[in-house]
Parts: C-alpha cells; sequence; structure tokens
C-alpha cells in the first residue's frame, strides 16, 4: 500500500542526521508517552475487587477483607485475604457462612458481612 509518503524509518534516519538531538529528545517524549499510556491503561482494565470493611467491636481493630475468588459446588471455597477458605472456617475471628458465585457471608462479632466481587472480576470467570 502506497501512501506517498517516506517510511517512518527513512524519516527518522535523515531526522536523526540533521538533528541529533532533537531526534534524541523527541524519542524520549515518545518512550514516556507509551509508558504513561501503558499505566493508565492498566489501571482502567485492572479489576478492583471490592473491599469490606469491618470495624471490631471486640478488639477495636479496623478489619479490611479482600474477597478475591470463589468456587461453587460440592466442595465451596473462598480466596480472601490470600487465604482458601472453606464454609466453618474461621478468619479473623469471622466465620465463614456462605459461598455464591461472585458472594461470601462471614459471620462474627455479632454481626453479618457480605463480600462481593467487583462485576468486571466476576464476569471474567
Amino acid at each position: 500500500m502506497n501512501t506517498g509518503r517516506p517510511p517512518i524509518r527513512v524519516v527518522l534516519k535523515a531526522h536523526l542526521a540533521a538533528s541529533p538531538r532533537k531526534t534524541g529528545l523527541l524519542v524520549f517524549l515518545f518512550v514516556v508517552m507509551v509508558v504513561v499510556y501503558a499505566r493508565w491503561m492498566m489501571k482502567e482494565m485492572g479489576p478492583e475487587p471490592a473491599v469490606a470493611t469491618v470495624a471490631s467491636p471486640m478488639a477495636g481493630l479496623h478489619v479490611d477483607f479482600l474477597l478475591q475468588s470463589t468456587i461453587t459446588g460440592p466442595t465451596p471455597m473462598a480466596w480472601i485475604d490470600g487465604r482458601c477458605v472453606r464454609p466453618g472456617d474461621e478468619i479473623d475471628g469471622f466465620r465463614l457462612e456462605c459461598v455464591e458465585p461472585g458472594r461470601v457471608v462471614l459471620h462474627g462479632y455479632g454481626m453479618e458481612r457480605v463480600l462481593t466481587m467487583d462485576e468486571r472480576l466476576s464476569q471474567r470467570r
């Protein structure tokens, strides 16, 4: 396909021969733009799992639970804060009661917490 324009390689060689400093600056700016764009896209596309914040009345501690994954079936499991837990298991004083697709129910300290996964993350599975 001939567009009437010279290939970019020819343009860069001619530009480099005419002004090496300016060409170096342009290449540097191009690389910076690519890096910034890539980081922006990763932030936009990357899933952010839901975080449920619980104030623990017993210990007065601030507990953040991160639901990362759920597995349903004969042996349901959930991946919470990097730990694999099953119904009946405890995690930081909360007992895992129920595992559903993209959702779990925790009981502890006289309260019930429902953790859900980010919609983008649960749709990908």
